[in-house]
């Protein structure tokens, strides 16, 4: 939203034009064996001035595998403790001792102003972990 003659201009409007990105990396691995497990470490907490605020979010996760499996692991976010939408980075590796690297981007709204917090959430096989290389990026657009 841009300004209307005759409107008042504020810091904090003028603060809010500006998108604030928030970045966490991986502090340890999320072990095997794990079902929709927080990643440690992947997690950032904000807050936002007004409501409706517009978030991307892009999550890295770096899996790592011990041995075959033809076993699914996966990697999603969690948007003030629920599952905005089923997009996962997803891998599976046939060959032993393999790593893959995977990403997806999310978008969505923050219906309320103030706390918000975007936690990844893995899942990992029984020869599978998600590695400290795992992180995300988080970008917020506020409303004007």
């Amino acid at each position: 939203m841009g300004f209307l003659a005759g409107d008042d201009i504020t810091a904090a409007r003028l603060n809010r034009l500006q998108p604030k990105q928030y970045w966490a990396q991986a502090s340890t691995t999320l072990p095997a064996n794990n079902t929709s497990a927080d990643i440690p470490g992947v997690t950032v907490t904000f807050t936002t001035e007004q409501p409706n605020a517009i978030y991307t979010a892009h999550l890295v996760a770096d899996f790592d595998w011990d041995v075959a499996t033809a076993t699914l692991s996966s990697a999603r976010i969690k948007v003030d403790g629920a599952f905005p939408i089923n997009l996962f980075a997803v891998a599976q590796m046939p060959s032993s001792t393999e790593r893959a690297t995977n990403g997806q981007t999310y978008r969505g709204v923050l219906g309320s102003a103030g706390s918000h917090t975007i936690t990844a959430v893995g899942t990992t096989s029984a020869n599978n972990f998600i590695n400290v290389y795992s992180s995300l990026l988080v970008v917020v657009y506020e409303v004007v």
